[in-house]
């Protein structure tokens, strides 16, 4: 299963319950999910650093691979990652279906910057890394 299948199912797993999703659309690194009342973009990367992001006003979504250099990549760019308010990074391992998600801004009001790089690594070898 590629990403942009991966991440498909996952959106609406997610919006089970709601039904709140009126349509996905597949773009090769990109998602567009047009819910009744907003759209999401989710960026889908499996090397993080393939990655350009810019300062956007709507919820943002990333999909990586769960691997070391991706998280290695996060921690050394995690000012700019947790500049953004909205933004949510799910690393993934897809022959597993296991993976992990973080929200840097958020992550970054309540850890210090002495635990970060221990912290993130701890998520990154709690899923069976690719």
């Amino acid at each position: 299963m590629n990403l942009n299948e991966w991440a498909i199912l996952y959106l609406r797993h997610r919006d089970s319950f709601k039904k709140n999703i009126i349509e996905i659309l597949d773009e090769k690194n990109r998602l567009i999910i047009k819910y009744k009342d907003r759209t999401e973009e989710c960026m889908i990367y499996p090397e993080l650093d393939q990655l350009n992001i810019e300062k956007k006003d709507s919820p943002v979504l990333i999909i990586t691979l769960n691997k070391r250099k991706n998280a290695d990549h996060l921690i050394k760019n995690w000012k700019l990652f947790s500049n953004f308010e909205k933004l949510k990074i799910i690393f993934i391992n897809p022959d597993k279906n296991v993976f992990w998600i973080i929200s840097p801004h958020i992550h970054n009001k309540i850890c210090d910057d002495s635990s970060l790089s221990l912290g993130i690594i701890s998520m990154h070898e709690s899923v069976e890394t690719i």
